[in-house]
């Protein structure tokens, strides 16, 4: 009984100030954004989804509510397991995270996360999504690093500062993790696509 877990990172976000946005608010889907979430509900359109999480942040939950249109009558839910990363860089300047080459975690101390944190989240919803869905597929819309850091945890490679899979997970990729037994230590198998090279867009956030 094959439970099976896509996430998908939201697409392209109006962002005219240039802005390490994290969890600010109000920040929103770009038309490219909309086109790439669009693509994405295409590609999982013959899919059978039990159900659709989302990030409580706007612009998941805009890409969360597009692949719904495609699958009438599916609920949407949010969960805070999906949320972006907690920051201190959060409002810098993309200009500035430029120069420390996107490093989010060098220098990070608590109450702001690191890797470990940020995979722990991602496992916990795993572990609840697989509880509540047995057997079934679902959806979960998110950022990049929470799926980065679960794709280096299934490949069994160590997760930390300045560590990024090959590629890093484009906006509206979708990463899909089969889980084949009910053992909560199973690690699962996992398959990745992106969108065309003429929808994808590389920028953090």
């Amino acid at each position: 009984m094959e439970t099976i877990i896509s996430l998908i990172r939201h697409g392209d976000v109006y962002n005219p100030m240039r802005k390490m946005y994290a969890r600010l608010p109000r920040f929103h889907l770009s038309d490219l954004g909309q086109r790439q979430a669009q693509f994405a509900a295409d590609m999982l359109f013959d899919n059978t989804i039990a159900a659709i999480y989302a990030s409580p942040m706007l612009r998941t939950r805009q890409t969360a509510g597009i692949i719904a249109n495609r699958h009438p009558g599916t609920p949407v839910r949010i969960s805070k397991h999906l949320i972006e990363i907690f920051t201190m860089y959060q409002g810098w300047p993309v200009s500035e995270m430029e120069k420390i080459q996107w490093n989010l975690y060098a220098k990070v101390r608590p109450p702001y996360e690191r890797p470990e944190d940020v995979l722990r989240r991602i496992q916990a919803f795993m572990k609840q999504a697989r509880r509540r869905h047995p057997g079934q597929h679902i959806v979960a819309v998110t950022h990049g690093d929470l799926i980065a850091f679960i794709i280096l945890w299934s490949q069994g490679k160590p997760i930390g500062p300045g560590i990024k899979p090959d590629p890093y997970p484009s906006r509206a990729s979708i990463t899909t993790f089969t889980y084949r037994t009910t053992a909560l230590d199973e690690v699962p198998s996992y398959e990745y696509w992106e969108p065309s090279p003429v929808l994808t867009n590389q920028r953090f956030a």
